[in-house]
């Protein structure tokens, strides 16, 4: 094979991806890991959109069904992995499918897509590209406005989706009470309810443990500065090229852009509680101290 290598970004195939997947494997499966099996099971014509919040399974997900190819498949399938910390522009990326697509590639997997400049209109030669030539394309990404763009805008039915941010608490015990271990709803609480608890496979060279959870204050404004805040943050400059912001370009300019929309994110969560608390307790105890605090 002689692809051009693409700063930022690694291409998997063969042993390669073998060694890759391989610890993934032994893992146990998502509930929605089923729809992306029968994705691939049935003939191709449309992109999968494997979305959701950082570490809650989607890259594993994806190795899984890499596992469960059958082996002549696998040998024309290819991972290709862009980095979180790089922005790739989009034509590189999509000149490196077409030249595995004529080196005989038929299934693709590009993990951290929305990382790319403008993911929505690359996502659309995706789809009609290598999908309509009947490719199996995975498209793995933060469930952000980059994503919901390229679903509004530029892919209507030519798509597939699962999203992987809900993981309901008997989800999370099962995947996790591994080993002994005994969880319960207070654990899944304080941990946020995310696969990354105690040796729950992440990438640590990307995320280092001690900011994998919800243990402390620190830790959750990381989360949600990184997950949720610094995504949107991309995909408006991408979607508006840096040049119209509107109220938020002086935000945007001096660099709190990203704070700000953090603290929105905050302000709605406070509000939540602030409403199931009045839902649930508006005459007890409990939410009379809540009130006078």
């Amino acid at each position: 094979m002689n692809i051009d290598p693409i700063a930022g970004v690694e291409v998997l195939v063969g042993d390669m991806l073998l060694a890759d997947i391989e610890e993934a494997d032994a893992l146990p499966r998502r509930d929605c890991f089923a729809g992306l099996k029968r994705y691939l099971g049935k003939r191709a014509g449309k992109v999968m959109l494997l979305n959701g919040l950082r570490r809650t399974g989607k890259t594993v997900m994806a190795q899984q069904a890499i596992a469960e190819l059958p082996d002549a498949v696998r040998a024309k399938t290819a991972f290709i992995k862009i980095s979180q910390k790089r922005t790739v522009a989009n034509l590189p990326v999509f000149a490196l499918v077409e030249d595995l697509f004529y080196e005989g590639f038929r299934t693709f997997f590009v993990d951290e897509c929305t990382s790319m400049l403008d993911f929505p209109a690359w996502a659309k030669d995706m789809a009609d590209g290598p999908a309509a030539r009947g490719c199996h394309v995975v498209l793995l990404g933060t469930d952000s406005l980059s994503m919901w763009l390229a679903r509004r805008e530029f892919l209507e039915g030519r798509y597939n989706e699962i999203r992987t941010t809900r993981i309901p608490f008997h989800e999370w015990r099962r995947l996790l009470a591994r080993d002994g271990r005994s969880l319960n709803v207070e654990d899944y609480v304080r941990y946020g309810g995310i696969l990354d608890f105690e040796g729950v496979p992440v990438d640590s060279a990307l995320v280092p443990e001690s900011r994998h959870s919800f243990r402390d204050p620190a830790s959750i404004d990381w989360y949600v500065h990184s997950a949720i805040a610094l995504n949107i943050q991309n995909a408006l400059a991408r979607h508006a090229g840096g040049d119209d912001f509107g109220d938020l370009r002086s935000l945007w300019e001096d660099g709190r852009l990203t704070e700000a929309i953090a603290r929105v994110v905050q302000d709605q969560n406070h509000r939540l509680a602030r409403d199931r608390l009045h839902l649930r307790f508006a005459h007890g105890d409990f939410y009379e101290a809540y009130k006078d605090v």
